[in-house]
């Protein structure tokens, strides 16, 4: 089963704690891609690449490295995607919230398909 066809995902960061996340299949922004998983699982082997930094996830989805980043000690994240998937980001951040810092974990809304076209466009 991959990680977009369970309805729910556990990670496990070193001391045991778990990433809990609950999926809806079907909606884009509510699915842990594979690729989201492989990346979470690779910063909980090695949290040194996020411990103290801060972190911005484009097109997170469900937010499941910003997490990681964040309970791997993370000073700072910053989840973004598309307006609709934000408070589906907020109920996951609420679910996991013992695994960081209070105020550590932010979601915002970042629709990059209404960018104004630059100078040089």
């Amino acid at each position: 089963v991959s990680a977009r066809e369970a309805a729910s995902l556990a990670l496990r960061r070193g001391d045991g704690a778990a990433i809990e996340l609950r999926q809806a299949p079907g909606q884009q922004q509510m699915a842990a891609w594979d690729c989201a998983v492989v990346l979470a699982r690779f910063l909980e082997i090695r949290p040194a690449l996020v411990a103290g930094r801060r972190v911005l996830e484009l097109g997170c989805g469900i937010g499941l490295p910003g997490m990681m980043a964040a309970a791997q000690g993370a000073a700072r994240v910053l989840l973004t995607e598309r307006a609709v998937g934000v408070p589906g980001i907020e109920r996951h951040l609420a679910l996991n919230a013992g695994l960081w810092a209070p105020g550590t974990v932010a979601a915002r809304a970042l629709e990059w398909t209404d960018a104004e076209p630059g100078p040089e466009q």
